[in-house]
């Protein structure tokens, strides 16, 4: 028995690799372009001469270009894995989404859930916006991050990324009612002409 073809992506990994995309390159990516623009917005006021606005670029150059950075690493390797070209990209990318991930909660999420703002300091609804969607990000981000785990280490992904189906794959397909030889071409025709 030969195998038709690779095996094709499953709809599990496409899900879950446009979710990480989108999440870990594409979000963070359009926060770094919306902080370049609103670095150009200063303007000089007609009447005192002032410059309005604010230069962004000189209090926080560095977290805005490692996280423009690590949005397109990760955008790379979503690519290669996306491609399912090598077989291990499958391991490196659930590496790399429970990284970014442990990363963000720790640096970002935690510290500014933990610090508690008092009256001296002055409370406005700018800080309960805030700490609200970092709650509702850090939730989706964990969310991601357990479904990526969990359906990369399924079979089927397991056998798109390795390039081929095993026995236990067809055992797989056995149970979920599917019939393993429309996956595979009797060629004795082909083995009886080789010899």
């Amino acid at each position: 028995m030969t195998l038709k073809s690779k095996p094709g992506r499953p709809f599990g990994v496409t899900i879950a690799i446009l979710l990480s995309t989108l999440l870990y390159s594409i979000v963070p990516l359009i926060e770094v372009t919306y902080l370049l623009i609103i670095n150009q917005l200063i303007y000089q006021d007609d009447e005192t001469g002032a410059l309005i606005g604010f230069n962004i670029l000189e209090s926080a150059t560095f977290p805005i270009f490692l996280q423009a950075f690590v949005a397109l690493a990760f955008l790379l390797v979503a690519y290669v894995a996306w491609r399912g070209i090598n077989p291990q990209i499958r391991l490196i990318f659930i590496g790399v989404v429970v990284t970014i991930t442990v990363a963000f909660i720790s640096l970002l999420i935690v510290p500014s859930l933990l610090n508690s703002v008092t009256i001296e300091q002055g409370i406005d609804s700018i800080d309960t916006i805030i700490r609200q969607s970092r709650i509702i990000q850090s939730v989706l981000l964990l969310l991601i991050m357990v479904y990526t785990i969990w359906y990369m280490n399924r079979w089927a992904a397991k056998a798109f990324y390795r390039g081929y189906y095993i026995e236990s794959d067809f055992e797989h397909l056995r149970e979920v009612g599917v019939n393993p030889d429309e996956f595979v071409v009797q060629s004795s025709s082909k083995l009886n002409s080789q010899t």
